[in-house]
């Protein structure tokens, strides 16, 4: 019965473009929840060799995971209160000097404009990029709870990690449930190792810029390195 109901539904298009709609709109509703998910998912990745490295040590499960939180949580708060203040006044300095520069750059071109009124432009239009980039952010965290449920569903899925796969590996047919395993390992080492590898490639592409943009005497290289090392990320063309 339930082979002849799925036989007709493959063969009416109209059902078909239907549950394809349906699906479509149901992803959409919920896709906050799936962004989400995924990055709980990179992020169980990424941390789930240095919690298998201490499980070995004979170290308890629910410590093993805490552990590398942590340190992760303490070298972003220690880089944070180092660099902040710094940075902070970089971008002060960057608001003062920005009128001038659009007056130099504007004088290149042929043109004349008032520096004087550029001041509060400037200024107002910075907020607004600020004003959009925690927008985006927000967005895509969906706000503090979110970042805060990413952090507690990563931790769940490696505390339950075994129970999980073996769950997702149970929807399949048993003769294919080895090659789920073999999957899903080969998924988790592959997409841990791509985020690692983009962690200290942001750091060593960030630190490295600030070094030679301080020594070339270059100003604001600190959000210029900040800036390289986050874009990072986007292939090729990211740090140029």
């Amino acid at each position: 019965m339930r082979n002849k109901l799925l036989r007709y539904i493959v063969q009416n298009q109209i059902l078909v473009a239907l549950f394809v709609v349906a699906i479509v709109w149901i992803v959409i509703q919920i896709r906050e929840i799936l962004i989400t998910l995924f990055i709980s998912y990179i992020l169980m990745a990424a941390i789930s060799p240095y919690v298998e490295f201490l499980e070995k040590r004979r170290v308890p499960k629910p410590v093993a995971i805490i552990v590398p939180y942590v340190i992760t949580i303490a070298f972003i708060v220690i880089i944070i209160a180092t660099l902040l203040p710094f940075f902070i006044g970089q971008i002060e300095l960057l608001l003062s000097r920005f009128p001038s520069y659009i007056g130099e750059e504007a004088e290149l071109l042929g043109l004349k404009l008032d520096q004087s009124s550029l001041g509060p432009l400037a200024t107002a239009e910075l907020k607004n990029l600020g004003t959009g980039v925690f927008s985006i952010t927000s967005w895509v965290f969906g706000g503090v709870f979110s970042a805060i449920s990413i952090f507690v569903i990563s931790f769940y899925l490696l505390l339950y990690k075994k129970a999980v796969t073996q769950s997702f590996a149970s929807c399949f047919p048993k003769s294919a449930q080895d090659r789920v395993y073999k999957t899903i390992r080969e998924v988790e080492d592959k997409l841990g190792s791509w985020t690692r590898g983009q962690i200290v490639l942001s750091g060593f592409i960030g630190g490295l810029t600030w070094v030679a943009l301080t020594v070339l005497g270059i100003e604001f290289a600190l959000p210029l390195a900040i800036i390289a090392g986050l874009l990072e990320i986007v292939p090729t063309i990211g740090p140029i």
